[in-house]
């Protein structure tokens, strides 16, 4: 992995976690502060912290969304992959897009956003449900074995006198 590659894996990872923890925020604490609240003031504090809310979801959706593909396509390019893999890749892709288009509904100020607003309990309990399935499948994605397309030499001094499998040398 070359240092571009790792550059755009974190942005990727923390991308993931400002939206991820912007979500878990809203469902376990936001949502549920503002019903403690009397209805005349749930307005102006959502009003006081959606800017801010707007801004993560849209700087992580296009950082998710670059590094997400140039991953991708490394990934597609550097190993063979199962049909397992792009079956899970468009499970998460699809509930990706689904999180940032929700995410951008509830954080933006159009009609639809207050609309949406209304029954906000709903859609940030979709939001975290969503969210929980994109990252459990992104875990089980990063660990399914890969083979490489071609193989590395590897360079390894066997001290044990026993031929190693060819599997163990990358082949």
């Amino acid at each position: 992995m070359n240092w571009v590659e790792l550059l755009f894996r974190w942005f990727h990872i923390f991308a993931a976690i400002a939206l991820a923890g912007g979500i878990f925020f809203m469902r376990f604490s936001f949502v549920p502060g503002l019903r403690s609240l009397p209805e005349d003031q749930r307005e102006n504090v959502r009003a006081a912290f959606r800017p801010g809310w707007a801004k993560i979801v849209m700087i992580s959706t296009a950082f998710l969304l670059l590094s997400g593909l140039l991953n991708f396509v490394n990934n597609v390019k550097t190993y063979q992959i199962s049909p397992v893999y792009h079956g899970l890749f468009l499970v998460k892709f699809l509930g990706g897009m689904a999180i940032f288009w929700l995410a951008a509904v509830l954080s933006g100020k159009s009609a639809t956003a207050q609309k949406f607003r209304q029954n906000e309990a709903k859609w940030t309990n979709l939001l975290f449900v969503l969210t929980v399935i994109v990252v459990g499948t992104a875990s089980y994605m990063k660990n399914i074995d890969r083979t490489p397309k071609t193989p590395s030499v590897i360079e390894q001094t066997n001290t044990s006198g026993l031929e190693l499998p060819s599997s163990d040398l990358g082949e």
